[in-house]
């Protein structure tokens, strides 16, 4: 982070607030397009959280929605389709709503899916409900 400290003292004063979009963490534009989406609309999004038994995770919005952004490069094999249903079952088992975006839903058609996302939010379903809480002993 020290790296992009210094790249935001040289850039002209009108564009540092760039800087602030920026989050080292995510690991691709379609992670950072999502993150920065929804931090628009007020929304708490964490990038690259560390899930046990499931391993990181690209952004949980709230306390408990998950979002991948599987771009084909990286989840296009067998092998890397079924880590990907086995990670979405444990996140299941540990309550996490979790939703798999691909780059279309992502770059092509962002206006349906931030209306899911929204919806979604509006619903509070990225937040834990009480029950919840007290079966996976969440305080």
């Amino acid at each position: 982070m020290e790296e992009l400290d210094a790249l935001r003292a040289l850039a002209p004063i009108g564009k540092r607030a760039l800087f602030d979009l920026v989050d080292g963490r995510s690991q691709s534009g379609l992670e950072t397009k999502t993150r920065v989406s929804m931090r628009r609309h007020g929304v708490q999004v964490r990038a690259q959280v560390f899930v046990p038994g499931v391993g990181y995770v690209d952004d949980i919005i709230g306390e408990r929605l998950v979002v991948e952004s599987d771009g084909y490069r990286y989840h296009s094999s067998l092998a890397q389709f079924r880590e990907d249903r086995r990670r979405d079952l444990e996140l299941a088992r540990r309550g996490y709503l979790c939703l798999r975006l691909d780059n279309h839903q992502i770059m092509d058609d962002w206006p349906r899916t931030e209306d899911v996302l929204l919806t979604l939010i509006r619903n509070r379903e990225h937040l834990w409900t009480p029950a919840q809480r007290r079966r996976h002993n969440i305080s």
